[in-house]
């Protein structure tokens, strides 16, 4: 498999695994937790239909669980829509319609809501067993084969690199061709 490029996470966690990479309040997580739990929460999002090319609400007060999902949604080229954590149901709503999100993650003490709403692919993060959504918890506890390094191309969508035995770790990649971003 190709050399991460310097500088992004997977090059940290292949060279300094064990360095402090995320830091709120008492969590910790080093270059190769962050890394590992991004591999597994990919491989999850990919398994509910998530692609290159797609968007994902995020509605979050900062916490851990967002930078792993963020760092997985880099990972399979799906982009993020920013939600603030401020507004209401509708006006959130409104902004997930308007920008073709496919689904939304939260961290809200109460995500039941989002079910009234019909936002898509819903995760929700701390929430009990049997809830609405796909919950984050779930999402990094399968052992899964970690995805296949993605990279960034020059026409800005994600494809897995290295031998096409990697590739098949991932059931839902599939070669397609990508638009030019207009300026």
């Amino acid at each position: 498999m190709s050399e991460p490029r310097p500088g992004t996470p997977e090059f940290w966690a292949q060279s300094r695994p064990d360095h402090p990479a995320v830091i709120h309040g008492d969590t910790r997580l080093t270059y190769g937790q962050w890394n590992d739990l991004a591999d597994r929460a990919a491989e999850g999002l990919a398994a509910l239909g998530l692609a290159a090319g797609d968007r994902i609400g995020m509605r979050f007060r900062l916490c851990v669980e967002w930078f792993v999902l963020q760092r997985a949604l880099q990972k399979l080229g799906v982009a993020q829509v920013a939600v603030n954590h401020r507004l209401t149901p509708d006006e959130a709503g409104y902004i997930l319609r308007d920008s073709g999100a496919r689904g939304l993650f939260c961290n809200d003490t109460d995500p039941t809501g989002w079910t009234r709403h019909e936002v898509g692919i819903l995760v929700t993060v701390g929430q009990p067993a049997g809830g609405c959504g796909v919950r984050y918890e779930d999402l990094i506890a399968t052992e899964v084969p970690p995805l296949a390094s993605v990279r960034r191309s020059r026409h800005w969508c994600c494809t897995p690199r290295g031998p096409p035995e990697s590739r098949a770790a991932c059931p839902r990649w599939t070669p397609r061709q990508c638009a030019t971003p207009s300026a």
